[in-house]
């Protein structure tokens, strides 16, 4: 991981895709995987920050932002870092939302991705196609509060961190490879919907170690008011 001084992030040799979404939701990694908008996408300032709005609202709504196919060999190791805040007025129905997503555009339609589920406030992570990783974490989240995300997947560990701290560690990983694309806040093409607001998601192909988590949480909260 590269950091300027104060431990600010910036992209390098390892970054998949950084989008920002400062009023757009280029990549600005310079891989060029941007996103585009489908459905109620907008947006706003929020605590002084710009961030993007996903208004879905409706089950068979899929709001989502969404990249164009593209070619990604093996894809362990990965980090998966999203900023979120979930209103508390998102609907009840379906119970899970996607977070963050890379999925593979080929047989057996493997994925990796970060979920959250109303119905107990948790976070997971999501692997392969039928198994989800399940964290269980508490308090509730549905808080209008921002929480920082991060998922990383190597050949044998996946760890879930919420707001810089390490909240689960599983032994199963999955691997996704062949042509794939990345989505931000649904699942693809399918009925999951989210109501919310989001910032600076990162894709790399390497690790975050805990301290890198931890940095990178604590020099980018204060942008929320945390």
């Amino acid at each position: 991981m590269v950091y300027k001084k104060k431990w600010r992030w910036k992209p390098w040799a390892n970054t998949i895709a950084w989008y920002k979404f400062e009023w757009d939701a280029k990549d600005y990694s310079w891989n060029w995987y941007d996103l585009t908008a489908n459905w109620n996408v907008s947006y706003t300032t929020l605590n002084w920050r710009q961030v993007v709005y996903m208004q879905g609202s409706s089950s068979w709504n899929s709001t989502k932002l969404q990249s164009a196919n593209f070619a990604r060999s093996a894809t362990i190791p990965s980090t998966y870092s999203i900023w979120c805040r979930t209103n508390t007025t998102s609907g009840s129905y379906p119970n899970q939302y996607i977070l963050f997503q890379s999925v593979q555009n080929a047989s057996p339609r493997n994925r990796q991705w970060i979920m959250t589920a109303r119905w107990n406030g948790d976070y997971r992570i999501w692997l392969t196609s039928n198994s989800w990783l399940d964290t269980w974490i508490y308090p509730y989240k549905w808080d209008n509060t921002f929480h920082h995300i991060v998922a990383t997947i190597d050949t044998s560990t996946s760890k879930l961190y919420v707001d810089g701290v390490n909240v689960y560690t599983w032994s199963w990983t999955s691997s996704i490879s062949y042509t794939n694309w990345i989505n931000v806040w649904s699942n693809d093409n399918t009925y999951y919907w989210f109501n919310g607001y989001i910032w600076d998601a990162i894709l790399e192909s390497k690790i975050w170690s805990a301290e890198d988590v931890s940095n990178y949480y604590n020099s980018t909260k204060s942008n929320y008011g945390l």
